[in-house]
Protein backbone atom coordinates (compact mmCIF):
# COMPACT_ATOMS: atom_id res chain seq x y z
CA UNK A 1 0.00 0.00 0.00
CA UNK A 2 1.49 3.36 -0.90
CA UNK A 3 0.28 5.84 0.89
CA UNK A 4 1.29 9.60 0.69
CA UNK A 5 4.25 9.65 2.83
CA UNK A 6 5.66 6.85 1.13
CA UNK A 7 5.29 7.82 -1.89
CA UNK A 8 7.04 11.05 -1.38
CA UNK A 9 9.85 9.15 0.48
CA UNK A 10 10.38 6.95 -2.72
CA UNK A 11 10.40 10.01 -4.61
CA UNK A 12 12.98 11.16 -2.35
CA UNK A 13 14.99 8.47 -2.66
CA UNK A 14 15.10 8.07 -6.36
CA UNK A 15 16.26 11.82 -6.75
CA UNK A 16 19.05 11.30 -4.08
CA UNK A 17 20.13 8.71 -6.15
CA UNK A 18 20.24 11.15 -9.17
CA UNK A 19 22.24 13.23 -6.96
CA UNK A 20 24.67 11.12 -6.09
CA UNK A 21 25.03 9.77 -9.42
CA UNK A 22 25.62 13.37 -11.43
CA UNK A 23 27.99 14.17 -8.55
CA UNK A 24 30.22 11.38 -8.82
CA UNK A 25 30.29 9.68 -12.12
CA UNK A 26 32.66 11.14 -14.66
CA UNK A 27 31.72 10.72 -17.85
CA UNK A 28 30.92 12.61 -21.25
CA UNK A 29 29.33 15.85 -21.45
CA UNK A 30 26.44 14.36 -22.98
CA UNK A 31 25.79 11.61 -20.57
CA UNK A 32 25.57 14.30 -18.14
CA UNK A 33 23.24 16.23 -19.67
CA UNK A 34 20.83 13.00 -20.16
CA UNK A 35 21.53 12.82 -16.85
CA UNK A 36 20.70 16.41 -15.54
CA UNK A 37 17.50 16.14 -18.19
CA UNK A 38 16.35 12.65 -15.86
CA UNK A 39 16.65 14.36 -12.73
CA UNK A 40 14.94 17.56 -13.86
CA UNK A 41 12.09 15.68 -15.24
CA UNK A 42 11.90 13.25 -12.12
CA UNK A 43 12.19 16.81 -10.05
CA UNK A 44 9.61 18.69 -12.07
CA UNK A 45 6.33 15.92 -11.89
CA UNK A 46 7.57 15.33 -7.97
CA UNK A 47 7.17 19.06 -7.10
CA UNK A 48 3.98 19.61 -8.73
CA UNK A 49 2.55 16.13 -7.52
CA UNK A 50 3.54 17.36 -3.83
CA UNK A 51 1.88 21.15 -4.90
CA UNK A 52 -1.17 19.44 -6.03
CA UNK A 53 -1.64 17.00 -2.55
CA UNK A 54 1.29 17.21 -0.11
CA UNK A 55 0.97 20.91 0.77
CA UNK A 56 -2.90 21.04 0.57
CA UNK A 57 -2.90 18.61 3.24
CA UNK A 58 -0.36 20.61 5.07
CA UNK A 59 -2.11 23.97 5.08
CA UNK A 60 -5.20 22.16 5.86
CA UNK A 61 -3.91 19.64 8.80
CA UNK A 62 -1.10 21.36 10.30
CA UNK A 63 -1.76 24.45 12.60
CA UNK A 64 1.86 25.81 11.01
CA UNK A 65 0.38 24.31 7.63
CA UNK A 66 0.24 27.66 5.66
CA UNK A 67 3.57 29.16 6.95
CA UNK A 68 5.47 25.43 6.34
CA UNK A 69 4.05 25.45 2.44
CA UNK A 70 5.39 29.01 1.90
CA UNK A 71 8.39 28.16 2.95
CA UNK A 72 8.29 25.17 1.03
CA UNK A 73 7.45 27.53 -1.89
CA UNK A 74 10.58 29.70 -1.81
CA UNK A 75 12.29 26.54 -1.56
CA UNK A 76 11.06 25.35 -4.73
CA UNK A 77 11.15 28.59 -6.36
CA UNK A 78 14.91 28.12 -5.78
CA UNK A 79 15.14 24.53 -7.20
CA UNK A 80 13.27 25.85 -10.62
CA UNK A 81 15.47 28.73 -10.80
CA UNK A 82 18.26 26.05 -10.67
CA UNK A 83 16.62 24.09 -12.94
CA UNK A 84 15.54 26.23 -15.45
CA UNK A 85 19.60 27.54 -15.54
CA UNK A 86 21.40 23.90 -15.67
CA UNK A 87 18.47 22.97 -18.64
CA UNK A 88 19.74 26.25 -20.64
CA UNK A 89 23.99 25.09 -20.52
CA UNK A 90 25.83 23.42 -21.81
CA UNK A 91 27.27 19.94 -19.67
CA UNK A 92 30.99 21.22 -20.75
CA UNK A 93 30.59 24.59 -19.29
CA UNK A 94 31.84 25.76 -15.69
CA UNK A 95 28.18 27.05 -15.51
CA UNK A 96 26.81 23.90 -15.63
CA UNK A 97 28.62 22.59 -12.07
CA UNK A 98 27.28 25.60 -10.66
CA UNK A 99 23.76 25.40 -11.62
CA UNK A 100 24.40 21.84 -10.83
CA UNK A 101 25.43 22.59 -7.16
CA UNK A 102 22.92 24.69 -6.70
CA UNK A 103 19.88 22.96 -7.39
CA UNK A 104 21.34 19.95 -5.13
CA UNK A 105 21.88 21.85 -2.08
CA UNK A 106 17.94 23.55 -2.92
CA UNK A 107 17.29 19.77 -3.54
CA UNK A 108 19.12 18.18 -0.41
CA UNK A 109 17.40 20.91 2.08
CA UNK A 110 13.59 20.36 0.53
CA UNK A 111 14.58 16.49 1.15
CA UNK A 112 15.81 16.67 4.73
CA UNK A 113 12.91 19.56 5.97
CA UNK A 114 10.23 17.12 4.32
CA UNK A 115 12.06 13.81 5.89
CA UNK A 116 12.96 14.84 9.45
CA UNK A 117 10.07 17.05 10.15
CA UNK A 118 7.17 17.49 8.15
CA UNK A 119 6.29 14.20 6.77
CA UNK A 120 6.28 12.45 10.79
CA UNK A 121 3.69 15.39 11.55
CA UNK A 122 1.52 14.97 8.47
CA UNK A 123 1.54 11.57 9.12
CA UNK A 124 0.13 11.85 12.93
CA UNK A 125 -2.13 14.55 11.56
CA UNK A 126 -3.92 12.22 8.96
CA UNK A 127 -5.55 9.15 9.22
CA UNK A 128 -4.44 5.67 6.98
CA UNK A 129 -7.24 6.16 4.90
CA UNK A 130 -6.51 9.56 3.83
CA UNK A 131 -2.87 9.01 3.04
CA UNK A 132 -3.60 6.34 1.26
CA UNK A 133 -5.76 8.03 -1.20
CA UNK A 134 -3.66 11.11 -1.48
CA UNK A 135 -1.01 8.76 -2.30
CA UNK A 136 -2.89 7.15 -5.36
CA UNK A 137 -3.82 10.83 -6.04
CA UNK A 138 -0.48 12.04 -5.96
CA UNK A 139 1.41 8.87 -8.08
CA UNK A 140 -1.47 9.74 -10.54
CA UNK A 141 -0.54 13.43 -11.02
CA UNK A 142 2.93 12.42 -11.10
CA UNK A 143 2.03 10.24 -14.65
CA UNK A 144 0.90 13.32 -16.06
CA UNK A 145 2.65 16.19 -14.72
CA UNK A 146 5.10 18.33 -17.17
CA UNK A 147 8.51 17.55 -17.45
CA UNK A 148 9.96 20.32 -17.34
CA UNK A 149 10.19 23.61 -15.06
CA UNK A 150 7.67 26.37 -15.57
CA UNK A 151 8.44 29.02 -13.45
CA UNK A 152 5.44 31.45 -14.07
CA UNK A 153 3.02 28.78 -13.41
CA UNK A 154 4.38 28.42 -9.61
CA UNK A 155 2.27 31.35 -8.98
CA UNK A 156 -1.15 29.14 -9.90
CA UNK A 157 -0.94 28.12 -5.87
CA UNK A 158 -0.59 23.94 -6.64
CA UNK A 159 -2.42 23.58 -9.39
CA UNK A 160 -1.14 20.87 -11.96
CA UNK A 161 -0.48 22.52 -14.96
CA UNK A 162 -2.47 19.90 -16.56
CA UNK A 163 -2.82 17.39 -19.50
CA UNK A 164 -2.90 19.56 -22.18
CA UNK A 165 0.70 20.79 -20.62
CA UNK A 166 1.27 16.95 -20.51
CA UNK A 167 0.20 16.11 -24.40
CA UNK A 168 2.43 19.04 -25.91
CA UNK A 169 5.78 17.96 -23.87
CA UNK A 170 4.91 14.33 -25.15
CA UNK A 171 4.74 15.63 -28.59
CA UNK A 172 7.82 17.64 -28.12
CA UNK A 173 9.69 14.96 -26.64
CA UNK A 174 8.90 12.32 -28.65
CA UNK A 175 9.91 14.43 -32.05
CA UNK A 176 13.69 15.24 -29.98
CA UNK A 177 14.10 12.28 -28.42
CA UNK A 178 14.32 13.74 -24.62
CA UNK A 179 12.46 10.69 -22.96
Amino acid sequence: MNDLIRVIQKDHEHIESLLYELETTTTSPENRRALADHLITELERHLVAEESYLFPAVRSHLPDGEAIAEQAKRLRAAAEKSMTALENVSPAAARFELSLTKLTAAVRKHIHRQNETLLPRLRNALSAQDLHELGKQMVHTKDIAPSRPHPTARDRQGVPLGLGNHLVETVRDALTGNR
